[in-house]
């Protein structure tokens, strides 16, 4: 079923769909073919009768007549006023937002004049002094309304182009001229169609008060505003001559304002619909591969177990949309003080799961089953129902809690918001300790007032912070001011603050570093058994839920396929998807025939034989080298710089691994790389020959963390692969299909939208995007950190494979070890924007000399850690360091 299907419109949005192309239609009619003078006595009042069903006015006229004759002058120029004021939006806004700079201050002081100025007073001024020209009333809304145009498109702009596949557009030496209009422009126009509605509606009634004010029409003239002054005067006679043009006034306006409404949704939802198909036909495919039943683990019937005393507990959980079933009659039960795992690739299931518990489920979906929280009971099929009971009851804990935070909220009022509504300051709480902990001065008035409410709420949202580990400074900060990891522990204190005896955690820490990922999950460890919580941990980590959980869920096409002790499911799973998963985890152990340069000897140029005087000989005598030189680079405001006297060197061929903590530089050691950045102090140079230069398209390519923002939503696969192809101009034989080919995706998909295609296929895209100018560095910043196990080990196939068959040199950067393991072999470990150690991968890992090094591998999860006998090396990475600080640097 198609998405326009599932998004039909309501009949209120048809209604006015037909009563706004009738009006159009009738302000398209010439003047002169509506006669509204007819067999009617002049300066008579007649109401409606034989022949005139309206009656006539003051002057004698036709109100039926009139009132179809005055829809031209009464839409035209509010259609010229919407047209004008989006043009202008665009022409102006898009380059302003894109381009920033002087443009972006100009435009921005025009916009900020002229919402300063009392519009309705200045246009009845203008009006007045031109002798009410009707044109001329239109140019002044024109120049009036385009303030609102230009800062919504220039607000999209500027939210776009930081966006991944526009700064490959930046990557690939497009013109800013092809970015603006082939790029941006797609992507902007929805807002500016969206505010074209909206703006008719409100230029049509500007328009008409001024008509009715006598500006901007001539009198007695055929227009609904001079309609509605003239019909004043009769209104005891004939009430019609009034209150038609009024209500076709209001009716014309509401169904602008209704379409603007819904087609701003249907815009927003456009994308999720045709993903929504694309997920439907994969979950479909999907079941058809799945073999349940037989392989699950535990008693036949899983519902026997769903008795907890306390905690969550669900049974028959579905959830259907337009597609079928995306989640299929699932039972889970978390009991008080218990984590229970879910498990399963992207697609499977488990958000949707998790959601529908809560009553958190999309609108467009519909859900069944029972939960039971606590001695609670709620039918899933009222959303309502389910939300009124977990409300208090159970909490939310999202993947990014950036985009569940307020921005414009510090972290302690956005706590303080999260505790119960009717929960006011115990009697025995000072009023004088609550400012104190509050850091509020103290009122003179006392008791349990407004004040001391609000003194305490904010000290118990500091309490609650402090639990989380976030110090009273922190807590003042707002989002953008705090790395993942804090955002992360606000959002759990968040959680706290609600008295919630349920956490549902939902990909907690699959941004995250691993020494922040721990940092985490201890912190929900120690809260769940301090506080009795029951925690339903959501992953596609299989060794975090073999490490964090007591009972696990294996779920692929919404269906749960196998459940049990995690250790026990793991130990020896007995269903082959669960098998599959475990086998494409990636291990810390090293596999050195995965890491031969391509050309390389099979044996003699494996990591775990090179020396480093064999490995910085390798370098020299390649043809080509991206080269770093003393990078130093600091933010805007930042108390120290992002990068400190960095060097690096990539070879011909090689394959560099980059690893560290969040705010370590990485990034933006890849941007300055890539040539996304200027380089403030120090040099980067692509050496080809011998001879140094700066990295064009063909040199250096990068391929981004978001799998969902690195492709241009508007372009097919196959516009987005042929442009590359054209900018690059190294290689023009080589097509889009072949493209195609190298990433193993079928030829077919050239047509497809990115929201018609998985998380790992959008990947595969974005890399075969980058190999169209042919380069000869690929980077790789984070590019497997937002895949499942299966689809990571998919994409590091892949690269691995093309450096056989290109030639490319690699810089991977993770902040997984392991994944980092399996396609490097050098390693460089980053940490506060310095180099801190680098060596032959095998080595790092089995002997690492920097206490921050050893840091990175004691927070591997242990199950990954105890793979092929590497035990002794997690135990031996948390012991204190016995080498000098520096560490190996070579």
């Amino acid at each position: 079923m198609s998405g326009a299907r599932r998004a039909r419109p309501r009949p209120l949005i048809v209604v006015s769909a037909a009563v706004m192309v009738a009006a159009l239609a009738l302000a398209a009619i010439p003047d002169g073919v509506f006669d509204f003078s007819q067999d009617i006595a002049l300066g008579s009042v007649a109401p409606g009768g034989a022949g005139h069903p309206l009656g006539s006015d003051a002057l004698g006229r036709d109100v039926l007549g009139l009132t179809l004759a005055g829809a031209r002058s009464a839409l035209i120029g509010p259609v010229a006023i919407a047209l004008g004021s989006m043009l202008i939006g665009l022409l102006l806004g898009l380059p302003a937002g894109y381009l920033g700079g002087w443009l972006d201050a100009v435009v921005s002081r025009y916009v900020e004049l002229t919402l300063s100025l009392p519009s309705l007073l200045l246009a009845i001024v203008v009006a007045g002094v031109s002798g009410g020209s009707y044109w001329v009333t239109v140019a002044l809304l024109v120049v009036l309304f385009s303030p609102w145009d230009i800062r919504l498109v220039r607000a999209a702009a500027r939210q776009q182009r930081s966006l991944p596949y526009v700064e490959a557009t930046r990557l690939l030496g497009l013109s800013r001229r092809r970015v603006l209009a082939r790029h941006l422009l797609p992507n902007v126009r929805s807002i500016a169609l969206t505010n074209l509605f909206l703006n008719l509606g409100y230029a049509l009634v500007s328009m008409s008060s001024l008509s009715f004010l006598g500006l901007g029409v001539q009198p007695g003239a055929a227009d609904w505003g001079r309609q509605l002054a003239d019909g004043r005067t009769c209104l005891y006679q004939n009430p019609a001559a009034c209150l038609v043009p009024a209500a076709a006034i209001v009716l014309v306006a509401s169904a602008a304002n209704l379409l603007g409404d819904w087609l701003e949704r249907r815009l927003a939802l456009g994308v999720g619909a045709q993903a929504h198909d694309a997920a439907g036909a994969l979950s479909r495919r999907r079941r058809r591969l799945a073999r349940p039943g037989s392989a699950r683990r535990g008693k036949p019937d899983a519902r026997a177990a769903l008795a907890p005393a306390d905690g969550l507990a669900a049974s028959a959980v579905r959830v259907r949309g337009a597609a079928g079933e995306i989640v299929r009659s699932v039972d889970l039960a978390a009991p008080k003080g218990a984590t229970v795992g879910v498990v399963g690739e992207s697609g499977s299931g488990k958000t949707l799961l998790a959601r529908a518990i809560l009553g958190l489920a999309p609108e467009n979906l519909a859900a069944s089953g029972e939960v039971r929280i606590g001695d609670g009971r709620a039918d899933l099929a009222s959303r309502r129902a389910a939300r009124k009971l977990a409300g208090g009851r159970a909490v939310l804990v999202p993947q990014d809690p950036f985009t569940s935070l307020a921005p414009t909220r510090r972290a302690v009022d956005q706590v303080a918001d999260s505790l119960p509504r009717d929960e006011g300051p115990p009697r025995w709480f000072e009023r004088g300790k609550a400012a104190r902990l509050a850091e509020l001065p103290p009122q003179a008035d006392g008791g349990r007032g407004s004040a001391s409410r609000r003194a305490w709420r904010r000290a118990e949202a500091l309490a609650r912070l402090a639990e989380v580990g976030l110090d009273p400074e922190a807590a003042r900060r707002y989002p953008h001011q705090l790395s993942g990891g804090m955002r992360q522990r606000v959002a759990i204190a968040a959680a706290l603050a609600t008295r919630a005896g349920v956490v549902v955690a939902d990909e907690p820490t699959t941004a995250l570093d691993v020494t922040t990922q721990r940092e985490i999950l201890d912190l929900l460890g120690r809260l769940r058994a301090s506080r009795g919580l029951a925690v339903l941990l959501i992953s596609h980590d299989l060794a975090l839920i073999q490490e964090r959980s007591d009972q696990v869920l294996v779920m692929r096409a919404g269906e749960v396929l196998e459940r049990g002790p995690a250790a026990a499911v793991f130990a020896a799973p007995s269903h082959p998807y669960t098998q599959a998963l475990k086998a494409a985890t990636p291990s810390l152990a090293v596999r050195p025939g995965d890491q031969a340069p391509p050309g390389g000897d099979p044996a003699g140029d494996r990591p775990d034989g090179r020396s480093a005087a064999n490995q910085a000989a390798a370098l020299a005598a390649g043809r080509h080298q991206l080269r770093a030189v003393g990078l130093t680079h600091r933010f805007a405001g930042a108390a120290s710089p992002a990068l400190a006297e960095v060097g690096l060197t990539i070879g011909e061929g090689e394959s560099v691994g980059l690893v560290g903590e969040s705010g370590s530089g990485k990034t933006t050691l890849a941007r300055l790389l890539a040539g996304l950045e200027p380089v403030q102090s120090g040099r980067v140079e692509f050496v080809a020959d011998g001879l140094a230069r700066r990295a064009g398209p063909g040199d250096v390519q990068l391929v981004f963390q978001d799998p969902y923002s690195t492709l241009n939503p508007s372009l097919s696969v196959g516009a987005t692969l042929r442009e590359a192809l054209g900018a690059g101009g190294a290689n023009p034989t080589r097509t889009a299909e072949d493209l195609m080919d190298l990433v193993g995706l079928p030829r077919s998909y050239l047509v497809r939208r990115p929201a018609q295609l998985s998380g790992g296929e959008r990947q595969r895209v974005a890399i075969a995007r980058a190999l169209g100018p042919a380069p000869k560095i690929l980077i790789c910043d984070e590019a497997t950190s937002a895949l499942d196990v299966t689809v990571q080990a998919r994409v590091l196939d892949l690269l691995a494979d093309l450096r056989r068959q290109l030639g490319l040199a690699l810089l991977f950067i993770s902040h997984n070890l392991a994944v980092t393991a399996q396609v490097t072999e050098r390693l460089v470990v980053m940490r506060h924007g310095r180099l801190v150690e680098s060596g032959l991968t095998a080595e790092v890992l089995t002997a690492p000399s920097h206490p921050y090094t050893r840091a990175l591998l004691a927070a591997v999860p242990a199950p990954l850690a105890a793979a092929e006998g590497l035990e002794d090396l997690k135990t031996e990475a948390a012991k204190p360091a016995t080498a000098p600080a520096g560490g190996r640097n070579g």
